[in-house]
C-alpha cells in the first residue's frame, strides 16, 4: 500500500497500531485519543504531524463527491460541516500538540476503531491523487510503498526508505499491471509460474480475482490465498 492509516487491519482481521502507536478511549466511550509514533515521516522526509492528520479528515470531510464522507457523521459535527453548516472548527477533531489528536464522536460506536481502519481513510495529502501518473514524484507518501515509475505496461512501485517498519518491506520493485480480461491474466499468470528459470516481458508473479470457476483447481494447486478484510 501507498499510504497508511491511524489504525489497520491485519492479516487476519485484527485492527492494529499504525501511524497512531497508542489508541486511549474516554471513560463514556465518546473520545479516541491518538498518540502518533515518534519515527512516521513522509517519504519526503517530513515528520507526520497531528495537524496533518487533522487537514487530511477536512479534505475528505469536504469533499462532496466522497461517498464514504457520511461514514464518519458519528464524529461529533462531521455530518453538519458536510452538510454546508458552520466550518470545519466544528467537528470535534482536536490537536493535542504534534503528536496526539482527539476524536469525539455524537454517541458511542463500537465500530468507529473499524470504520477508521478501512484504507480509504489512509494519511495522505487529500486530492493530490487525481493526476497521480504525471504527479507521483511530488506525491507524499505515508505507507511502505512509494511509486517509483509510471508506463505503459503498468505501475512500478519500490520500498518506502522513510517508513518505520522500512527493514520489513521487500527490496524488490512490483510492477503492477491492470488487465481487462481475468481469462487472459490467469493464462499469463500460470505461464509465468511455468517459467521458472528464464524472465520473460508480461509475467505475473501474483494475480487478483481469478475466475470463480478456476478457484477449485487453482486452490487444489495450492496457488490461492486469501485474506480477511478490505483489499489494499
Amino acid at each position: 500500500t501507498l499510504f497508511e492509516g491511524l489504525v489497520k487491519e491485519d492479516n487476519n482481521g485484527e485492527i492494529v497500531p499504525a501511524l497512531a502507536k497508542e489508541i486511549i478511549t474516554s471513560e463514556d466511550g465518546l473520545e479516541y485519543t491518538f498518540i502518533l509514533r515518534e519515527d512516521i515521516y513522509y517519504s519526503t522526509g517530513e515528520k507526520i504531524t497531528a495537524e496533518a492528520i487533522k487537514s487530511f479528515f477536512k479534505g475528505f470531510l469536504s469533499d462532496r463527491n466522497n461517498v464514504y464522507a457520511s461514514s464518519l457523521d458519528c464524529i461529533y459535527g462531521a455530518k453538519e460541516f458536510r452538510e454546508g453548516i458552520g466550518d470545519f472548527s466544528n467537528v470535534a477533531i482536536n490537536v493535542k500538540d504534534d503528536s496526539t489528536i482527539a476524536i469525539r464522536l455524537n454517541y458511542k460506536n463500537p465500530y468507529f476503531i473499524n470504520i477508521i481502519a478501512n484504507p480509504v481513510f489512509n494519511i495522505r495529502d487529500y486530492g493530490t491523487l487525481d493526476k497521480y501518473k504525471e504527479n507521483f514524484t511530488s506525491i507524499r507518501y505515508t505507507g511502505p510503498f512509494v511509486i517509483k515509475d509510471v508506463k505503459n505496461d503498468g505501475i512500478y512501485i519500490e520500498k518506502n526508505q522513510k517508513h518505520y517498519e522500512k527493514t520489513k518491506i521487500t527490496d524488490e520493485t512490483i510492477r503492477i499491471t491492470f488487465l481487462n480480461s481475468e481469462e487472459n491474466t490467469l493464462a499469463i499468470f500460470e505461464k509465468s509460474t511455468e517459467t521458472n528459470t528464464d524472465y520473460f516481458s508480461g509475467s505475473i508473479d501474483i494475480m487478483m480475482d481469478a475466475p470463480i470457476n478456476e478457484l477449485l483447481r487453482l486452490s487444489q494447486n495450492s496457488m490461492v490465498k486469501s485474506f480477511n478484510g478490505s483489499a489494499v
